[in-house]
């Protein structure tokens, strides 16, 4: 009897914790039923404010679920105003995580496995990278050798990369302005997206309502005047995007989830009508995503992001040109000095100053996406983007960026804290400490020639007005220093007996730094034309020697030196990083230098006037102490090069000009650390160490006086790593070790 009573109890107190999901009796099916609906629009469907509806009263019922607390948690890190509710929740859920797949279930009482890894991405998302950087760096250390382990470690070295430089950006802020784009845009909650034409004149952005998107658009009057609701002019659908629109705002570019993948389409205007959108079609859209669509100011370039076949991992940025005949041509991919393994989207490309800005996960960010800007240099190529300052970009997504036309900065959509809603702001960076950048760096002259880099004259002009600036002094050694404010300059380097170089520098407002580095390469006369100079930067993919499509490009304007002067004689170079034997690098620097001259020797230029060598792992264009290339891991690809070197021809010195590496990735730490492991009056023998895990990275050096032998290991560009396998050697009967700045 009692028995029973405490059956029809249990039953009861199951009845009553689960009456906040519904209003009749529940039993344990119906729970499993519910989590698995939310799961579905979780897992399936993406749809995490929909699934964060359904996890909600499941959470209320049962709040000591610690599987429903990650899912939520989960949900609310995607969802503007709850990264804090998200942080709370997944520290809950963290302290009953499943051990391992086959023990979680989806309706059962544990966390799933990878509730750590969003920990972590919560610690981020809350501005707390370094609670981000213990949590990853852990993650990382406990990863196996299977191919999937493999793949979540090149994850997890992008966020303990990210955390690491979110940590560092964040000492030397700048001071952000943000303010409502109109003052009506304040009875506008919800809105993002914004898109202005080039002549001033159309404002278009969209706005979310109750879970439906409606595409809003303003004229401009004098002032902007109150928006109207263009949906039903486009079709209806409430599931459009905003992304660009026309220089002469006729043309609407915008984004569409078609389902299965994304597509763009576009709609044409005829007074104040907007007509029904259209889809772009083929070359432009695929079964594959297209994501964001920019068209240019006189509507004939569109650069869109896109994951087609051809990406360098994930969504890239392409452009299409038009064809004379109106057709939108195939769309080509910019290229990996823009592009990344990993996402980058939302391009707007800046017509006045050639540049593209792009947000981007692959590149240096603070975390997730970042702003960046990249210019096209004067040689044709895209230079490596570089990103906003702290407090612009942030640890969180910072996406969709257009310029402002009437003032430096940009418009965007922001969270307000207050408010609990977006809305479209312009924003502009502003800090009095910043507007002066520093800018060094040395005169390069052609090898073996006997002048004197002070000779050289340096003259800074401004470019707009031309008239000069200063007269910037030249050291003996070739270094130099100024500084300069926001603007646009052309800086003129000459010498006698040698080619002019001139370098425009532009500096604008919304891109501030501190510091900027240009090293100006005088090519002698008599050996050849500056146009030489045009022929650089030929990079290979990871243990390969094909030529990609970029380096074509390039070797074509080779093709066409190498006729124009035909009594030029070229060296190729071939270069490799460190990872690899010594003999096989060799053998595959030979083959790159080789693929460099086939290509050009294809169309009838002699291999005669070519000089092939084969450097290897040499010299290297970035560091790689770490054979693994863990210490600079996007630096390492401009040690897989071919450089050219010409052949001066009275004297035959070569004058070599490498490729051109970004300064941050030459070294990118300026401290390296190093363990001593113990000093002994008498050398110890091999075996004294072999409890230590010895590798590449980690091998034991000596040091000599007369006191005895320092044993020290390991070289690494982060004091946490060191402190990290300090503590290791420690436990390994090493008591005394200690840290030291390596040499």
């Amino acid at each position: 009897m009692k028995n029973s009573t405490k059956r029809i109890s249990a039953v009861f107190l199951l009845v009553s914790l689960l009456s906040p999901l519904r209003s009749q009796e529940t039993t344990i099916r119906d729970f499993n039923k519910s989590v698995q609906n939310a799961d579905v629009v979780f897992y399936y469907d993406n749809d995490f404010e929909k699934a964060a509806s359904l996890y909600e009263p499941i959470l209320k019922a049962f709040p000591d679920n610690t599987n429903i607390q990650a899912k939520l948690g989960i949900c609310y890190l995607k969802l503007d105003g709850k990264k804090a509710e998200a942080l709370k929740l997944l520290e809950s859920a963290s302290k009953n995580i499943a051990a391992d797949k086959k023990e979680y279930t989806e309706t059962g009482q544990k966390a799933p496995v990878d509730t750590y890894r969003y920990l972590a991405e919560a610690y981020h998302l809350n501005d707390d990278p370094a609670k981000a950087l213990t949590i990853f760096s852990d993650l990382k250390s406990k990863l196996g050798t299977s191919e999937e382990d493999v793949e979540m470690a090149e994850y997890y070295d992008l966020q303990i990369r990210d955390c690491r430089y979110a940590i560092e950006a964040k000492k030397k802020p700048v001071r952000v302005i943000p303010e409502l784009f109109t003052t009506w845009m304040r009875d506008y909650p919800g809105s993002m997206n914004p898109v202005v034409s080039k002549n001033d004149s159309v404002f278009l952005f969209t706005r979310r309502v109750d879970g439906k998107n409606r595409i809003m658009c303003s004229y401009k009057n004098g002032k902007w005047e109150e928006p109207v609701d263009i949906t039903q002019q486009l079709g209806g659908l409430d599931r459009l995007y905003t992304n660009s629109v026309t220089g002469n705002g006729r043309l609407l570019v915008l984004y569409i989830n078609d389902g299965d993948d994304g597509n763009l389409y576009f709609s044409e205007r005829n007074g104040a009508t907007w007509g029904k959108i259209r889809n772009f079609g083929k070359p432009v859209n695929t079964i594959y995503w297209e994501s964001h669509g920019f068209i240019t100011p006189d509507g004939n370039k569109l650069y869109i992001s896109s994951n087609r076949p051809g990406t360098f991992g994930k969504l890239d940025i392409w452009v299409s040109e038009k064809t004379p005949a109106g057709a939108w041509g195939e769309p080509v991919n910019l290229g990996e000095v823009i592009n990344t393994p990993w996402d980058e989207d939302a391009p707007f490309f800046d017509t006045d100053n050639n540049a593209l800005l792009f947000s981007s996960v692959g590149h240096m960010s603070m975390g997730k996406y970042d702003l960046f800007r990249s210019t096209i240099n004067r040689y044709g190529n895209w230079d490596q983007p570089v990103g906003m300052p702290f407090a612009f970009n942030t640890t969180a997504e910072n996406i969709f960026f257009h310029l402002n036309n009437n003032a430096p900065g940009f418009i965007t959509s922001l969270y307000d804290e207050k408010t609990g809603e977006r809305n479209i702001y312009a924003v502009v960076g502003i800090d009095p400490a910043d507007e002066i950048t520093r800018t060094e760096g040395v005169i390069k002259l052609g090898d073996g020639m006997n002048v004197i880099p002070s000779q050289a004259q340096m003259v800074l002009r401004e470019l707009k007005k031309g008239t000069i600036i200063q007269n910037i002094p030249v050291n003996n050694d070739g270094s130099f220093n100024f500084d300069l404010k926001p603007g646009d300059y052309h800086l003129i380097v000459s010498h006698t007996g040698y080619r002019t170089d001139t370098t425009n520098l532009s500096l604008p407002l919304y891109f501030l730094s501190q510091y900027m580095k240009i090293n100006p390469t005088l090519i002698p006369e008599k050996a050849v034309t500056g146009e030489f100079l045009v022929v650089r930067n030929i990079l290979f993919a990871f243990d390969s020697h094909a030529l990609s499509s970029e380096a074509k490009e390039s070797l074509e304007t080779l093709k066409t030196i190498l006729t124009n002067y035909p009594g030029l004689k070229v060296e190729v170079a071939g270069y490799t990083d460190a990872l690899g034997s010594i003999i096989y690098n060799k053998k595959l620097a030979d083959k790159r230098a080789q693929s460099v001259i086939d290509y050009v020797t294809a169309s009838g230029i002699p291999a005669g006037r070519f000089v092939k060598k084969a450097f290897g792992e040499s010299n290297f264009a970035a560091v790689n102490t770490n054979r693994n290339g863990s210490d600079n891991p996007e630096g390492r690809k401009y040690n897989r090069r071919a450089t050219f070197g010409v052949i001066e021809p009275a004297t035959g010195v070569v004058i070599r000009l490498d490729t051109e590496t970004p300064e941050e990735l030459v070294n990118p730490s300026t401290n390296k650390y190093s363990i001593v492991l113990t000093k002994s009056p008498a050398k110890l023998g091999a075996g004294h160490f072999g409890n230590l895990d010895l590798s590449d990275k980690l091998v034991v050096r000596t040091t000599e006086d007369s006191t005895g032998t320092t044993y020290i290991i390991g070289i690494f560009y982060d004091k946490a790593d060191a402190e990290k396998y300090l503590n290791y050697v420690k436990g390994k009967g090493f008591a005394d070790a200690y840290i030291t700045e390596a040499d």
